[in-house]
């Protein structure tokens, strides 16, 4: 209820179309176990990419990498804390919503 339809969302579940699915959002990548084989050729290596610049910060935020993101319109990060540890990802996204084992992060526009 905080997040516009249109919003784009960032996820380090990329696999399958989980995330996109229960928040009826756009997604930076996701379903890549259906995308890549299904859909054109030319579509993997853009999906390896997104999912590239996804795991880059929430790994290790910085300036850099959030660029790509911000570039893209991301306004949403999905983190599956079982994938990736719980990381301050300030000032680039304010944590909205954190569980044992989700954050959902905001990004702070004036970061991009």
């Amino acid at each position: 209820e905080n997040a516009n339809p249109t919003d784009l969302l960032a996820t380090n579940l990329t696999v399958g179309p989980f995330v996109s699915g229960v928040t009826h959002m756009p997604t930076y990548v996701s379903g890549i176990g259906y995308q890549s084989p299904y859909g054109p050729p030319s579509m993997s290596p853009v999906l390896l990419k997104h999912e590239e610049h996804v795991w880059d910060f929430i790994e290790s935020p910085s300036a850099a990498n959030v660029e790509p993101l911000c570039a893209s319109g991301v306004t949403w990060l999905w983190v599956d804390l079982e994938r990736a540890p719980l990381i301050n990802w300030e000032p680039h996204f304010t944590i909205r919503l954190a569980t044992s084992d989700t954050v959902i992060a905001q990004v702070n526009a004036s970061a991009c």
